[in-house]
């Protein structure tokens, strides 16, 4: 079907050769899927071709045959429409039959001199409206195709092979040769005007030119299947063909394909016709058989120019390379959250990265191509490329690994866009005038110009790319500097004339402005943008963003270290956290010593965490360092006590880690700690440490956890040493708080009593960005970043837009464009016909002008001669 539908919308349109592949591919993909449709349906063969016939063109047999059958039935169906209705179409012989049998008699006229311009579109622009419906309606490059077809139906009867070659060199000809006429091709014959002003018969002077022109192409080339003839477009051309005492008609030339310049040859034939450099010879039994032909003054060879495609082309290449840029890891990697993954962890991967280059290096090779002219290597790019991607995702479409299909479909239809732009300009050839990107906004309306051209000169570094390869690429008399200076007054002279225009057409002079502009767009409407600019942040960092939510603390972990007075040894007694139980909580059921909650507003931003009693290691010291550490245990040994905490966000600070006071133990303590150490406790009874560390701590978006001041609540912790006398000894701590009962008794409260008494903790965690806008705050780097580095510099901007603008008027307030656009579009064509010196020179000219305030007041005057835009006058109403 896309082969079908990208044939009908073809210019010129596919020969009979290929609506009868086409029919024959259909009717074979039809037999094949009836064919293997009742056992792939039915099961009954474990056939891997079953599930890979949908390469070939085959339908999904899990549907049922009818359905899945349907769109390549119609595409059969309209194809033997299409090949039914161009029955008929390819004849053109009875054409020259009809000249060859005409009674015309020949008769002799001077000899002119005759001229010939190429490429002249303001001749088309000229015609009348109905003459360019007609060139529309009959100069299309089907018609040029058909001229030749019956000879290459014959050809194609006898002997397909040689056709197939025959079209194979033909279409890779025109692609190859630079000299190629794209569109229709034209001819202006001028003869003189009679004294009465006589109208001439031009259909009987077209008759009579086609046949002496068939007379001297059979004379020229007696094996020439292919023939040009003229058809009469328009007479009494106007405008720039006008002669004043000549008459002037335009003819179109039509020719098949075979002929590559068909303008200029049926240009050349005519001066030879009027010259008689063949007449003499073609005799039939020694009389002259030409007709009379009139007594031509000139012949003007003209055709259309050639269309600029590449614009559209990389567009189009970038935005899919933006596409790929986006969704190539989640459709390789089958990864949603590849990209943002990616960007957290600052790594790409070695395939994204080559993928990217690749398509970034083709866009560049296409540009200088371009720049280059050179036909053959875009030849070879636009296929290599094409079977390239082509063959590259249909591997990846159909690999295992591969689960975006839609993303891989978007992005060939992308490329398929791409290919077809690019083809198109294959087709037309290259434009005589390459940098006209400008010249192309022109044409179109002034606010779609001015969009388009904001949206191309607002993407960073495009426009200096762009022109740094046009000077590297381009043969040029100016350097750098001069380049620059050249395309910026190019650029500023455009948005100038769109502005003009645009007044122009809507804002005739005293007009007030109107209430939507002033209140809605560029009054009200930037100083809201502003307002916004500076107060929006204050709401997008703060908890009204329901992108912000509440980091619950995943994974808790715990160590309880000795340290001696001189801090000499540090001794890690316990160690917890890989038995831990983490569980939300009303504040008021957690008996702490405050009367108020902490503001929150989800539940789960309170939470309490209770470990295991016993460490998760077994302490065992070797008898040097067991020594030393019985040695260290005196009065003022320090206790410390360290908590890790571990949440999902944000993702540059998961882990953050709170250290409780360091405890000094009394004399009383450490005789105790050294009885248990030696074995001489014989009671077994472990050693209280009182206020070991905070019970409540605020767990922050960002940065180290803090006490919470609310309350002043601190853990007492029991310690004991567990099998001394086994070879797995390990330490335990119970802990708990002491609490005031209502009778105002002090009561020892123990929170994870249900998990064995063991450290408790009460986390109290604040909200965070979460999903896309974490990844965004840690890029801007919050709320200080996003005021520092782009609220400033958004300021700075906008204060440059403000300020110095007297010093704008000179180059800006134009009232005319019109003088200073064609010189600059003056320098462009003396650079692409290769006239250096008059390049410079016109560019020095321009310079003089900007250089002075005088002159370039004087050339900026309207057609008029007014120092004022061109604008309609408001109508005064007087009563």
């Amino acid at each position: 079907t896309s082969l079908v539908c990208a044939a009908l919308i073809a210019s010129p349109k596919p020969g009979p050769e290929f609506w009868r592949f086409m029919l024959r591919y259909s009717e074979t993909v039809i037999i094949l899927s009836y064919i293997l449709s009742i056992p792939c349906s039915k099961a009954c063969f474990s056939w891997k071709l079953c599930g890979q016939t949908n390469i070939i063109g085959v339908p999904d047999f899990s549907k049922p045959f009818v359905v899945s059958t349907l769109p390549l039935f119609l595409a059969y169906f309209v194809t033997l429409l299409h090949s039914f209705g161009q029955g008929g179409v390819y004849e053109l012989k009875p054409r020259y039959d009809s000249w060859l049998n005409s009674t015309y008699m020949p008769i002799e006229d001077d000899i002119v001199e005759n001229t010939e311009n190429v490429l002249d579109e303001a001749v088309m622009e000229e015609m009348s409206p109905r003459s360019r419906y007609r060139i529309g309606r009959r100069g299309t490059l089907q018609d040029f195709e058909n001229l030749g077809r019956s000879v290459n139906d014959h050809l194609y009867s006898t002997d397909s092979f040689q056709n197939i070659s025959k079209n194979l060199d033909t279409f890779f000809q025109r692609l190859l040769t630079d000299e190629t006429e794209f569109g229709p091709s034209f001819i202006s014959i001028s003869i003189l005007d009679t004294e009465d002003h006589t109208e001439d018969d031009w259909t009987k002077i077209g008759n009579d030119l086609n046949f002496a022109l068939l007379q001297l192409q059979d004379f020229e080339n007696s094996n020439n299947a292919d023939y040009y003839s003229l058809d009469l477009v328009e007479t009494d051309v106007k405008g720039t063909l006008y002669q004043k005492g000549h008459r002037t008609a335009v003819f179109q030339v039509v020719a098949p394909l075979t002929i590559l310049t068909p303008a200029a040859d049926a240009a050349n034939g005519v001066k030879k016709l009027q010259l008689r450099e063949a007449s003499s010879d073609l005799q039939e039994n020694g009389e002259n058989v030409m007709p009379g032909l009139p007594g031509i003054t000139s012949v003007r060879a003209f055709h259309r120019e050639p269309e600029n495609f590449y614009g559209i082309t990389a567009a189009v290449d970038i935005i899919a390379a933006l596409f790929a840029l986006l969704f190539y890891q989640s459709s390789i990697e089958a990864d949603p959250q590849a990209l943002i993954e990616t960007v957290s962890q600052g790594l790409f991967p070695q395939d994204y990265v080559f993928t990217m280059f690749f398509i970034l290096v083709l866009l560049l090779v296409d540009a200088v191509i371009y720049l280059k002219r050179a036909k053959a290597a875009k030849v070879f790019f636009h296929y290599t490329t094409f079977a390239f991607f082509t063959t590259g995702l249909l591997i990846l479409y159909h690999k295992s690994t591969t689960s975006n299909h839609k993303a891989l479909r978007v992005f060939f239809l992308i490329k398929c866009l791409s290919f077809a732009t690019s083809a198109r300009q294959l087709r037309c050839g290259f434009p005589v005038i390459l940098n006209e990107s400008l010249r192309w906004l022109k044409r179109r309306n002034e606010e779609f110009a001015s969009i388009l051209f904001g949206i191309y000169y607002s993407i960073p570094f495009l426009y200096e790319l762009k022109v740094l390869l046009d000077f590297a690429c381009t043969a040029s008399s100016l350097d750098i500097f001069d380049w620059l200076k050249l395309e910026d007054i190019n650029r500023s002279l455009f948005e100038i004339d769109i502005r003009n225009k645009t007044y122009y057409k809507r804002y005739p002079f005293g007009k007030p402005q109107p209430t939507w502009k002033k209140v809605y767009l560029e009054g009200g409407g930037l100083f809201v943008l502003l307002f916004v600019v500076l107060v929006v942040p204050f709401f997008v960092f703060s908890t009204s963003n329901p992108q912000v939510g509440p980091n619950p603390v995943l994974e808790t972990r715990m160590n309880i270290t000795f340290i001696s007075p001189n801090g000499t040894s540090a001794f890690e007694v316990f160690t917890g956290g890989n038995r831990r139980t983490i569980q939300s909580e009303e504040w008021m059921r957690l008996n702490t010593d405050s009367l108020t909650p902490p503001p929150v507003r989800h539940p789960n931003q309170i939470q309490d965490a209770c470990l295991s009693p016993d460490s998760d290691k077994i302490w065992a010291l070797p008898p040097p360092a067991m020594k030393d550490f019985s040695n260290s245990i005196v009065a003022g040994t320090k206790i410390l006590t360290y908590w890790n905490f571990r949440r999902a966000l944000p993702l540059d600070n998961q882990v953050v880690i709170a250290g409780g006071r360091s405890v000094v133990i009394q004399e009383r303590e450490a005789e105790k700690l050294r009885k248990m150490i030696s074995g001489e406790n014989d009671n077994d009874n472990a050693v209280l440490i009182e206020g070991l560390y905070p019970r409540v701590w605020r767990i922050l978006g960002k940065g180290d956890p803090l006490r919470e001041i609310s309350t002043n609540q601190f853990v007492d912790c029991s310690f004991k040493l567990n099998g001394l006398n086994t070879s797995q000894p390990w330490w335990s701590a119970k802990c708990g708080v002491n609490i005031k009962s209502n009778s105002g008794e002090n009561t020892f409260w123990e929170q994870c009593k249900d998990t064995g008494s063991g450290p408790e903790i009460i986390l109290i965690s604040s909200e965070v960005a979460t999903g896309a806008f974490a990844q965004f705050s840690k890029i801007v780097g919050g709320l200080t970043g996003m005021y520092v580095a782009y609220i400033l510099a958004i300021g700075t901007f906008i204060r440059g837009m403000t300020s110095n603008l007297v010093t704008k008027i000179p180059h800006q307030d134009l009232p005319c464009t019109r003088r200073l656009t064609a010189l600059c579009e003056d320098i462009y064509v003396m650079r692409n016909a290769g006239e250096h010196l008059l390049e410079e020179r016109l560019y020095w000219l321009l310079i003089r002008i900007y250089r002075s305030p005088t002159v370039l007041f004087e050339f900026t005057r309207t057609e008029r001669g007014d120092a004022e835009p061109e604008r309609p006058q408001r109508r005064l109403i007087t009563h």
